[in-house]
């Protein structure tokens, strides 16, 4: 009788409620459901496409799948929850969630790249511990209720949305090109996952495992970098080149955003489109390279670093057992066309957001492009500037003959010895210019290089395009450096005659590029004439029908 009574009341108290929801006030809550938000929200231009010379694709769209968060429908007080929820629901995607937080999982230290920029932007001073970071992150973002590794995680997410400029004005990106799968578990939770948006966004896809430092990558725009965007008419929402042709083509490849104005219920659902402005797509890029040509040299770069790695510790302690990178530039001499540039150790750029910590954390730098950001020794390639320098300067002819005996005794008693007489204790004879070069005769380039001087020999190394940027369209080149007085002085330091003599066989201070290098003696090949070398070839329309201009 008493559990009968107990399910009476409950059973009146439930009928009651729901006569105040659905009669008494029915009216008044369906107008609350029913309430309508009218926004205007931005539609992203598909982006241009990227091809090699021959018009093989390397990169291009497909339609994918996105998840936003909206910061106008998200509840400031759930925001952490609601991250945490998504990320349960999306734990079988292999998602490239941006995270540029310098910092490990725990026990948390910091990241070699990004420190000093964090602690910038946190206002904290340069002794300030990883742990200490997080502490004040932690405090930040409202997290102390959550572990650690969920603390850390959260911190990356609500970092990069602070980044990004997370704003009513600017959705963040939480994840994309997720499966259907995901987009119906999202969706079934809709209700729940307030300021959750799925959407159709063109997702960038890579035709080929090759060129990565060449192609680049795309990105969100950076709170730093939103006014200057704006000001060249891009939205907050829009995607743009970080790096490589993806950053320095981007004014063609990106095309022209559009709006949509739509209606919303108070879950975020759009349930109309009011009206739209159609976005336009980008111009395509058509590159010098040959992708085929890059593939095969990056592959042979790759196996001959391992094999001089291989052959230096089979010897125990022979040179080369520490190789670990390298540089491979292919130059058309007669154009200054690049038809292929590669640096090992590589990446994937399809998987560069999964992978990022790793390419971080590994010490031979993958995402360092050492073809233009590299500068090393020439060595004994730079002899032919030496030639080059005497002839024009009339201080040798091509029959100008030039004993090696083994030693160079002009500054004795400091000696100076030819690279035969130190591996044999043998000596060239009797040298000529063709000879010379044909046996790399330290000797030879020694005295041409005292005729000559240090200041013509700085002049014509200068001429061929050694210590200086050659302009490629690529950002992160360097200018290197020419041995002289000039360069010494900026380092107080002095510059002595025998200096001179070290630097005519490419030693001393002289420091290029592997693509000054490979300019250079297309240079020579071609008769000397020195172009600029190049990447791009033409600018195409979005579907190669016809030609925006020709390079």
């Amino acid at each position: 009788i008493f559990l009968m009574c107990c399910a009476f009341v409950i059973t009146l108290l439930f009928i009651g409620r729901l006569s105040n929801l659905q009669i008494v006030n029915g009216e008044a809550y369906r107008a609350k459901t029913e309430q309508k938000i009218y926004r205007t929200v931005p539609v992203s231009a598909p982006r241009g496409g990227i091809y090699d010379r021959y018009g093989r694709v390397l990169v291009v769209n497909r339609t994918g799948f996105s998840v936003s968060l909206d910061a106008y429908l998200l509840p400031k007080d759930k925001e952490n929850d609601i991250i945490l929820e998504l990320l349960d629901l999306l734990q079988d995607e292999q998602l490239a969630f941006t995270d540029t937080l310098p910092v490990t999982l725990p026990p948390f230290a910091f990241y070699d790249e990004g420190r000093d920029e964090l602690l910038t932007k946190l206002g904290l001073s340069e002794g300030t511990t990883a742990a200490e970071v997080m502490a004040h992150l932690v405090k930040k973002y409202g997290l102390e209720s959550y572990s650690e590794t969920e603390q850390r995680v959260l911190a990356g997410i609500r970092y990069e949305m602070e980044r990004q400029g997370f704003s009513v004005l600017s959705p963040f990106v939480f994840a994309e090109d997720i499966n259907i799968k995901s987009v119906t578990a999202i969706k079934e939770r809709q209700e729940m996952l307030l300021g959750v948006e799925v959407s159709v966004e063109a997702a960038r896809e890579y035709a080929t495992p090759y060129a990565a430092h060449i192609l680049g990558r795309v990105g969100p725009i950076y709170k730093e970098d939103a006014e200057s965007y704006l000001d060249k008419g891009y939205q907050l929402s829009d995607t743009v080149g970080k790096d490589g042709i993806e950053y320095t083509m981007e004014s063609w490849l990106r095309g022209r955003s559009g709006t949509r104005v739509v209606e919303q219920n108070k879950f975020g659902k759009t349930t109309n489109v009011i009206s739209s402005d159609n976005a336009s797509p980008g111009d395509s890029v058509v590159l010098t390279l040959d992708i085929n040509l890059q593939a095969t040299a990056e592959k042979a770069l790759a196996e001959t670093i391992k094999s001089i790695a291989a052959r230096g510790k089979a010897k125990g302690h022979g040179t080369g057992y520490d190789a670990a990178a390298g540089a491979v530039v292919a130059i058309s001499v007669n154009t200054g066309e690049i038809l292929a540039l590669a640096s090992y150790p590589t990446y994937d750029l399809s998987a560069f957001q999964q992978n990022y910590t790793e390419l971080l954390e590994n010490k031979d730098k993958p995402l360092f492009n050492r073809a233009i950001s590299g500068t090393y020794e020439p060595g004994s390639t730079y002899k032919m500037v030496t030639a080059l320098a005497g002839l024009k300067e009339g201080v040798i002819t091509p029959k100008t003959v030039i004993v090696c005996n083994g030693l160079y005794t002009y500054y004795a008693p400091q000696i100076y010895r030819c690279w035969i007489y130190t591996d044999y204790g043998s000596t060239h004879g009797p040298m000529t210019l063709t000879t010379a070069l044909q046996n790399s005769c330290n000797i030879y380039f020694y005295e041409v290089g005292r005729l000559t001087g240090i200041e013509a020999l700085d002049n014509w190394t200068r001429a061929v395009g050694l210590g200086e940027k050659t302009g490629v369209e690529l950002t992160g080149e360097v200018a290197g450096n020419v041995a002289g007085p000039e360069s010494r002085e900026k380092e107080a330091r002095r510059w002595y005659d025998g200096n001179t003599i070290q630097a005519a066989i490419g030693q001393s201070d002289h420091l290029f590029t592997p693509l000054q290098m490979a300019n250079y003696i297309a240079t020579i090949a071609n008769g000397g004439t020195r172009y600029k070398p190049t990447l791009v070839r033409a600018i195409n329309n979005y579907h190669n029908t016809e030609i925006v201009k020709a390079f």
